[in-house]
Parts: structure tokens; C-alpha cells; sequence
């Protein structure tokens, strides 16, 4: 007589209830919640804009510069690598020149590999 009547499942709409309403509710909580606040950026002024281009084309400028001093040094060395084979007094001497003998790993540098490193026996 005074027992609870047990839980059908159903909503007053006539419809079943779903597992999946609670977990969009805390999925679309969590996006509120990671989502940065909304933030208004001002216009720039017609002073600031011409400002933030001239230093646009001050940077675009002086990273060609480096990238062509960069380059004509690249260009400097291998000039002088091939001169110096080219100097070397046998044919036999110039191709030893050529091939490259030393596939070192450099000790700090990691090597990829399939599984970790095994733990030295010992």
C-alpha cells in the first residue's frame, strides 16, 4: 500500500528515456568550460594598420637578407669542398673523397626504434 511505484523508464512525452541525455548534457558543460571567453578585438586605426605594415615588410626584407647570406655561404662551401677534391692528386684519392665512410649517431641524439631500449644484463 504505502510502496513506490517502480521506474518505467518513460518521459511524460511518451518517450523512452536515454543514457545518452546525461552525457550530452556534461559533454556540452565541458565544452563551456574549455572554450576561451569570447574576446573583442578592436579595429585597428589607419596609423596602426600602415605601423603593422611597414613592419611586416621590414621582417619579409630582413629574413631574405638572412636566407640569401645563408645561402651564398652554403654555396661558398660546397664550392671549396669540390675544390679541395679537385686538388687531391690521384683519381682513386677523389672518390674515397666522395664516399661517405662515417654514419656515426651522435650519442644525444635518439634513435628511433620499434620497441624501448633493453635494460643492459649485467
Amino acid at each position: 500500500a504505502g510502496r513506490a511505484p517502480k521506474a518505467s523508464g518513460w518521459k511524460k512525452g511518451g518517450k523512452k528515456k536515454t543514457h545518452d541525455e546525461g552525457r550530452v548534457d556534461l559533454y556540452e558543460l565541458y565544452l563551456r568550460c574549455v572554450e576561451p571567453a569570447p574576446r573583442t578585438i578592436e579595429p585597428l586605426t589607419a596609423e596602426q594598420a600602415e605601423r603593422g605594415e611597414q613592419l611586416a615588410k621590414e621582417y619579409t626584407r630582413m629574413m631574405w637578407k638572412r636566407n640569401n647570406l645563408r645561402e651564398k655561404d652554403y654555396q661558398r662551401k660546397i664550392k671549396l669542398k669540390w675544390a679541395a677534391i679537385d686538388a687531391l692528386p690521384t683519381e682513386d684519392m677523389r672518390i674515397d673523397a666522395l664516399l661517405v665512410t662515417d654514419f656515426v649517431v651522435p650519442q644525444k641524439k635518439r634513435v628511433p626504434a620499434w620497441s624501448p631500449p633493453q635494460a643492459a644484463a649485467g
